[in-house]
């Protein structure tokens, strides 16, 4: 049996305003965002709703159904890359006109993760804030009207937050610390070093706070390894807080980057703190690392000084030392980055006459260890006299004068270097000089 349907005009009608309704509430699902304009951060824009588009209908926002909006709405989309995690974004609209428009800041877009952040409804001149923005999140404002349309101003500003300097974990020296930016936070999304801007660091990050210090100026010596090679980057901080914070030490790091990095903050003052930071840029980036603090004194300890005298020759290996004394400064030339174990000696002289005093080592595996002579000792007061910087390709032994030592001062030997260790014979000779001078000269021997 065959059945046929006759559609009259009123049923035409009924179908056509369902198609229509049927097309706004699709519509309504499933905003438009790919004709959003972007807004960044500082931005001031001008505009009318005349020429936006008519594509949503209602919002849902909260516990509120807010429908009817058959006027047309420009959406802005608050550009990602230019939103710091953690900082806050105000957005000022300003209805110039009072014509009653409405606006809404949206929360992701598509149709079913857009969330209605807060609204607004006849705005006039209103101020939204975003809280600690996400850039794991999309912003959007909508500027709409129920049966109206108008000019209105648009202003965005982002302000940068404080370091959050009360999470950093305390790291002492002499220790190491494990630790993963997985389980860190994103908070720190710019730094500023130097006359660089480092911005868009969008991934966890952990920070530590160098503790345990001896209160005295010293080096601190960080070495970083990073474990799973993901090429996480450092921050070395000066102080920490809004108006103080220095950035004094910064490596972009890749993942072929060497997995171990040494950063050395020399003659660091006691009376500032040390932060380090590990952050990396892709916020699906995070990894694991290792992390080391070496403080070395500057001021040499001479308890530790073992004494030699003149005729005596000591057998001596630096492997058996301490790594306390990492820079020399000796007439016009400084010598830094002696990170290796030293040995101190003091000179020990009988009677009150001017001597020649001469100092032979012999470097028995011919190392490149290094000698310098001291005189007097102790940080305020020392001063280096001389010095022999050698390396492997150097005499086995070789030797140093100081002319007309004063017998009133107290001479030390050093032996160091800056990445080897070794044994050594270590000779002091004296001869009274009967000549006496204002000022002491050195002389250099070499033998092979």
């Amino acid at each position: 049996m065959k059945y046929i349907y006759l559609l009259t005009k009123d049923h035409l009608r009924f179908l056509s305003i369902l198609t229509i309704v049927l097309l706004q509430v699709l519509q309504v699902q499933a905003t438009n965002c790919h004709k959003a304009i972007d807004l960044h951060c500082g931005d001031y824009v001008e505009w009318d709703t005349k020429y936006g588009h008519n594509n949503n209908y209602d919002y849902s926002c909260f516990h509120h159904s807010l429908s009817g909006f058959h006027s047309k709405e420009v959406i802005y989309r608050i550009d990602r890359d230019h939103i710091y995690y953690g900082h806050d974004i105000e957005i000022t609209v300003h209805d110039k006109h009072g014509n009653g428009l409405d606006a809404f800041i949206i929360e992701n877009c598509g149709e079913y993760d857009a969330k209605c952040y807060k609204y607004k409804e006849n705005f006039g001149h209103y101020t939204f804030s975003i809280e600690n923005a996400s850039p794991d999140k999309e912003y959007y404002l909508i500027i709409d009207g129920k049966s109206t349309s108008g000019a209105f101003s648009v202003t965005t500003q982002c302000y940068k937050k404080e370091f959050p300097c009360h999470d950093a974990y305390p790291i002492d020296c002499g220790t190491t610390q494990y630790g993963d930016t997985y389980d860190g936070n994103a908070y720190i999304s710019d730094y500023s070093c130097f006359a660089h801007d480092q911005h868009g660091y969008y991934g966890k990050e952990l920070m530590y706070k160098v503790t345990g210090r001896s209160g005295k100026t010293e080096d601190i010596e960080i070495t970083f390894e990073d474990l799973d090679h993901k090429g996480l980057d450092i921050f070395i901080m000066e102080n920490c807080g809004e108006y103080n914070q220095y950035c004094l030490y910064y490596k972009e790091r890749y993942g072929h980057s060497p997995s171990k990095e040494k950063i050395t903050i020399q003659n660091a003052d006691p009376h500032k703190e040390y932060y380090i930071i590990i952050d990396a840029r892709d916020h699906h980036v995070t990894g694991s690392f290792n992390l080391s603090i070496e403080c070395h004194g500057n001021d040499f300890l001479c308890e530790y000084a073992e004494d030699i005298y003149c005729g005596e020759t000591i057998n001596g290996n630096t492997h058996h030392g301490n790594a306390m004394y990492d820079d020399y400064s000796c007439f016009k030339h400084s010598f830094t980055g002696f990170y290796e174990k030293e040995l101190v000696y003091r000179i020990y002289t009988e009677g009150d006459e001017h001597q020649d005093i001469t100092v032979e080592i012999e470097d028995l595996h011919k190392k490149g260890l290094d000698v310098f002579i001291i005189e007097n000792c102790g940080y305020d007061d020392y001063h280096c006299l001389t010095y022999l910087e050698r390396t492997e390709h150097s005499p086995k032994t070789e030797s140093l004068t100081i002319y007309n030592a004063d017998p009133h001062k107290e001479y030390f030997i050093v032996v160091d270097a800056r990445n080897v260790t070794g044994e050594f014979n270590l000779t002091v000779y004296c001869e009274e000089d009967e000549l006496t001078c204002e000022y002491i000269m050195v002389r250099k021997t070499f033998m092979t």
